[in-house]
């Protein structure tokens, strides 16, 4: 359980100096009042800017898989009950070939 805690430290750590450096999160502190021992330190928050990098990010990986789900069957396309499906050829390859049939005759 502890080494658990520790990498979940770890990884929110890691995201927090992540989002710093990508400019998704900024400290500021105004400038205290004359004769005043108050510090106020702001952290905001770009979310707009979160929005555009994952974007980019959803736009790169398509464009990196080259778009390696085009021509799958998707599960809207399976079909429904106990009808067969039909094997077609798949980017993959040929569709499978059939076991043969192993039983054993009755002896009668």
């Amino acid at each position: 359980m502890r080494k658990l805690l520790t990498v979940v430290i770890v990884l929110a750590i890691c995201v927090v100096g992540f989002g710093f450096y990508r400019g998704w999160f900024a400290l500021s502190s105004p400038s205290p009042a004359a004769g005043s021992n108050d510090v106020n330190v702001n952290l905001a928050t770009d979310t707009d800017k979160m929005k555009a990098d994952a974007e980019t990010v959803k736009d790169k990986a398509a464009e990196l898989t080259g778009n390696v789900t085009h021509g799958r069957v998707t599960p809207a396309d399976q079909p429904i009950g106990d009808v067969p499906a039909t094997s077609a050829p798949t980017a993959d390859g040929p569709p499978p070939a059939e076991a043969p049939n192993t039983a054993q005759p009755d002896g009668n």
